[in-house]
């Protein structure tokens, strides 16, 4: 379990920092050399419905994470795992997560407004509520255009 003590954090994040770094490298790399489209890491060849394109699901991420970075499954779940807890940590506390040439993550509040039930027509309340916003960095937003 994390502990909100940065040392700490930094301490449990440690041994994983070098995989998540390679991982993000590898990916740059393929990127850049135009073998892999933004977003062709996330693919699998399972269909979602309707839609007529794939995607990835975390194990899978987790499997091919482990199999780029040659390490176990379980230790690049716990890297991801501890990745997606500093991000949200990081979210929850108001700051901007930017991944440089990937994106930037962050939280927008959306103010409390009117709005109406489909099915009973009737005049309801939407409280206001936060949200994530993804904005894709230049190098993702340019290669898939």
């Amino acid at each position: 379990m994390l502990n909100d003590d940065s040392a700490e954090r930094a301490c449990h994040f440690a041994p994983y920092r070098g995989l998540f770094y390679f991982f993000l490298a590898k990916i740059k790399q393929l990127l850049e050399n135009g073998c892999l489209l933004p977003g062709e890491w996330l693919l699998n060849e399972r269909q979602t419905k309707g839609e007529g394109k794939t995607r990835m699901n975390k194990s899978e991420l987790v499997a091919s994470i482990a199999e780029s970075a040659n390490t176990t499954k379980a230790a690049a779940e716990q890297a991801l795992n501890v990745v997606l807890h500093n991000m949200v940590k990081a979210m929850k506390e108001g700051e901007k997560v930017s991944l440089l040439g990937f994106g930037t993550f962050s939280v927008v509040e959306r103010v409390k407004k009117k709005g109406r039930n489909p099915q009973t027509g009737q005049e309801i309340i939407i409280p206001a509520h936060n949200v994530v916003k993804f904005k894709p960095g230049k190098s993702l937003y340019g290669r898939v255009q």
